[in-house]
This record gives structure tokens, C-alpha cells and sequence, in this order.
């Protein structure tokens, strides 16, 4: 049996818009990529970019004290870092733009 090769999130199929909530927190909103016109079909390969990225961001997260909490939500196609009282929008924006830069993801809106 062939085996199948694992989503990675540099390997995208997903163009990723990088916005703020009414909140002031992070929403990074996934969308498909051409040739994909919807999500149908790769809900789960989008599930494991998600909870990667997210898994990352914990991790990187607590090496630096961050307050912000890390939520990942697939079936919306999109995961937000929720900035505590202490948190600067910018700063946590940043954190997500080096992450993806770290993982060779260039496939970024922001609005």
C-alpha cells in the first residue's frame, strides 16, 4: 500500500488572512488555493495544518511566558491566539508571521 504523504503547513493548499477580532486578538482565517474552490475533500489535511501551527505556537508560546491562549478551530477553518490584558496585538502578530516564516509558509493576506 502506498503510503500517503502528511500535510505539512509549508506545504499548503490554503491561502492564510492574518486579521484582529472585535477582541484585538489574532484570527488567522484559512481559505482554499487555487486549483481547490472549496474545502470538500480536505477537511482533514486542513485539520492537521491547523493543530500543527497550533501545537507550534504552545510550544513557542510558553518558551517565551506568553499569556495568550491558542485556539483551534478546524471546522471554522481558522484558529486565533486570544491576547491577555498584558498582550500586545503587534507582538503576537509578529510571533505568528516568524513561526510561518519558520515554516516556509508564504502564502499570507493580511486585512
Amino acid at each position: 500500500m502506498p503510503s500517503r504523504k502528511r500535510a505539512e503547513p509549508g506545504d499548503l493548499q490554503f491561502q492564510i488572512k492574518l486579521s484582529s477580532t472585535v477582541a484585538g486578538s489574532v484570527r488567522i482565517q484559512f481559505a482554499p488555493r487555487p486549483p481547490l474552490r472549496s474545502f470538500y475533500g480536505v477537511e482533514r489535511k486542513l485539520a492537521v495544518v491547523i493543530y500543527t501551527l497550533a501545537a507550534e505556537f504552545e510550544r513557542r508560546s510558553d518558551k517565551i511566558n506568553a499569556d495568550w491562549v491558542i485556539v483551534a478551530e478546524p471546522f471554522n477553518n481558522q484558529m486565533m491566539i486570544e491576547i491577555g490584558d498584558g498582550d500586545e496585538f503587534e507582538v503576537a502578530l509578529q510571533f505568528v508571521q516568524q513561526t510561518f516564516g519558520d515554516f516556509a509558509i508564504d502564502h499570507l493576506v493580511q486585512t
